[in-house]
């Protein structure tokens, strides 16, 4: 992921979803010393702040922890979008097509985990909106077991 300018510093992330799944993000991008986990965003408040826990416990730098803005609902994370360079999608599984097509007007790196559609009318939403104009995010796709043993 580019810096967006020369004096930025971090990568700006925005969790949205943080249940079990972005909990297990969490901990992964707290070893990546050039990102910042700036905002949390659950309408479930024990997974935000199970999550916070989760932040506090793999911090890594040395550096104080700066706590991340917490959000209850999407709209209010979206509302702050200019402000995140990478957005990391663990929602439920039937949001994610929406999520990424909302999300997919920003110039933003996007990262769901799979699936990204659970139905073919999805697919074909999705598909149809990503060879648009509109469509201007780079956007990976994450299997977060894909090395654990048991399941590769």
């Amino acid at each position: 992921l580019p810096l967006k300018d020369e004096g930025e510093s971090k990568i700006r992330c925005a969790v949205l979803g943080c249940g079990m799944m972005g909990q297990e993000h969490i901990s992964y991008i707290m070893g990546y010393p050039n990102v910042s986990i700036e905002f949390l965003c659950d309408p479930h408040e024990p997974s935000l702040e199970k999550s916070v826990r989760v932040l506090q416990e793999f911090h890594m730098d040395g550096q104080p922890l700066n706590l991340p803005n917490l959000c209850h609902s999407e709209d209010e994370l979206f509302n702050r979008a200019n402000e995140i360079d990478l957005l990391v999608i663990a929602t439920p599984n039937h949001l994610h097509t929406d999520t990424i097509i909302r999300w997919g007007t920003k110039n933003i790196t996007i990262l769901c985990e799979k699936p990204v559609a659970v139905s073919l009318e999805q697919h074909c939403r999705l598909s149809q909106f990503m060879q648009s104009s509109e469509f201007c995010a780079r956007v990976w796709v994450a299997m977060e077991y894909r090395y654990i043993p048991a399941i590769a």
